[in-house]
């Protein structure tokens, strides 16, 4: 049998390489599946160190695993998405640009958290850190809540009796927050 010039009959040497090249992918495989510490390509956000303000959230619980009151565009618009009945979000211009397609409202914050359910997380990410008195104060500051000391070491402290439901009582016993009451 004769073959055209361009197409060459198996050597004895061609299986050879094709096993040599099999061998070497699934030696490497490994390899490639043990560096899952890095996002891979359409798995954005996959890793704190790499999240960034450029960084494009496909739902808002991913986004919510990094802000987790939302994102607002400007303090204007926060203030506004606040007294429309939203928690505290937290004001970002890059990070809404980016994720502006989660501003499914239209009130200028990506993702935005009711009222009671932002109240409801901010407790509990307070409480789970067991936080000394000024990290405490500091934290809820940040997130626009105020504050007060309600009992020291199990003594009732003197606090007024008027509610303001964007404020936090403490419980502090040998410095930690150990509990913490809206009012």
């Amino acid at each position: 049998m004769t073959y055209p010039r361009e197409m060459k009959p198996w050597t004895r040497s061609a299986p050879v390489a094709c096993a040599a090249m099999v061998g070497l992918v699934l030696t490497l495989a490994p390899a490639a599946s043990a560096s899952s510490d890095y996002p891979q390509v359409g798995d954005q956000a996959a890793s704190e160190e790499f999240v960034d303000e450029s960084t494009s959230y496909r739902s808002c619980k991913k986004m919510r695993k990094y802000y987790p009151r939302g994102v607002a565009k400007s303090s204007a618009a926060g203030d506004r998405a606040r007294a429309d009945g939203f928690g505290p979000a937290e004001v970002n211009k890059k990070v809404y640009k980016v994720n502006k397609k989660l501003d499914t409202n239209g009130n200028r914050v990506a993702c935005a958290v009711s009222d009671a359910k932002a109240r409801k997380q901010f407790r509990a990410e307070l409480l789970k850190a067991e936080m000394p008195t000024a990290e405490a104060a500091e934290f809820a500051e940040s997130a626009g809540y105020q504050w007060r000391v309600g009992s020291l070491d199990g003594v009732p402290q003197p606090v007024t009796m008027d509610y303001n439901i964007d404020r936090l009582t403490f419980d502090v016993n040998d410095g930690i927050v150990t509990d913490a009451a809206w009012g």
